[in-house]
């Protein structure tokens, strides 16, 4: 039986593979791998979602529901380096790749990037964008839970 890329714990054999992207005026060298959402490439959605919104442009709290690699949260951090960036998944491979992307963009430290396992459930955090990676599979739900000021791209 295959693994899907939710799975919270990947057998797979890891295989990483880089990931170079431009968004908004950033250049990201990410890596990716085998058992995590879209490896080896950006996703045609989240591409559209790059193409289609601005950066934003000042500091706040941020979620990336269902971080994958890290793609959305790195180009947060990276757009808005003051921001509070939340990477959430239930993949494990996923968040170590994202702490990795993030750290070695330089984003990762000092707050920009925080991580959260996503079975983990926050209360009373304010998000000021919801960016979920997949809204057909876990964004909807999430986003209706967010904080109702929060826009939220679902």
């Amino acid at each position: 039986m295959s693994e899907h890329y939710f799975a919270a714990d990947p057998h797979s054999v890891e295989k990483r593979q880089p990931v170079d992207v431009s968004v908004w005026g950033h250049e990201l060298r990410l890596q990716s791998a085998s058992g995590v959402f879209s490896a080896g490439r950006l996703d045609p959605g989240t591409a559209v979602l790059f193409r289609e919104t601005e950066p934003p442009t000042r500091p706040g709290r941020y979620l990336d529901l269902g971080c994958g690699y890290g793609v959305i949260a790195c180009a947060l951090a990276s757009a808005v380096p003051e921001a509070e960036v939340w990477a959430v998944d239930v993949n494990e491979r996923a968040l170590a790749l994202c702490r990795t992307n993030a750290d070695d963009l330089g984003v990762g430290g000092s707050g920009a990037c925080s991580y959260a396992w996503g079975g983990a459930r926050r209360r009373g955090v304010r998000r000021d964008l919801v960016e979920p990676a997949d809204p057909d599979r876990q964004g909807r739900s999430a986003c209706s839970a967010a904080d109702p000021a929060a826009p939220a791209v679902c």
